[in-house]
């Protein structure tokens, strides 16, 4: 009804300003209003009683939809010597790096020690921090590592979303 849409569209900012996990906005997310039934009485169908029911409601329905943890992920590409390829492998793994794409460059013809490999590879942001760095240091120079973008992500595993939302409800 018209007499509450203003008050419905306020717990819907609420509620997508601060969403339902960890008070982070959402993201992708619509909520249908099928029926209501007011009260009869005009006092009972003020702000006060509309919003905090109807915020209450989006919650409700957010969660029994299934809200998924998003976390940003960047995308990181790395261009290296065949030779030191395992090294890098060793410094991404220890950054729960997913390698999504691996391609040859480039390719000498009297030996593969002097390829050229670049990889497409998936890093946590939280853990993208340095990478360069390890990398470089890592292959004494010979990996060079750049970000092209980030992308968004859901988080999979419970315990990690669940260790996440903890620990980010402890920060707040």
């Amino acid at each position: 009804s018209c007499e509450i849409r203003e008050s419905v569209g306020s717990a819907f900012q609420w509620v997508a300003g601060q969403g339902v996990l960890c008070e982070e906005p959402l993201h992708a997310v619509a909520f249908s209003l099928i029926d209501v039934v007011l009260h009869s009485d005009a006092i009972h169908r003020g702000s006060g009683q509309i919003i905090p029911t109807a915020r209450r409601c989006m919650w409700g329905s957010a969660l029994a939809a299934g809200a998924l943890l998003l976390e940003p992920v960047a995308v990181l590409h790395v261009r290296a010597h065949t030779g030191v390829l395992s090294r890098v492998k060793a410094v991404l793994a220890l950054r729960s790096a997913r390698i999504a794409g691996q391609v040859r460059v480039c390719s000498c013809p009297r030996t593969l020690e002097e390829s050229v490999v670049e990889m497409e590879v998936l890093l946590r942001v939280a853990e993208a921090h340095g990478i360069q760095t390890l990398l470089r240091d890592a292959t004494d120079g010979q990996a060079l590592a750049w970000f092209t973008s980030n992308v968004w992500s859901a988080v999979t595993d419970a315990a990690a979303a669940h260790a996440t939302v903890a620990q980010i409800r402890a920060d707040k």
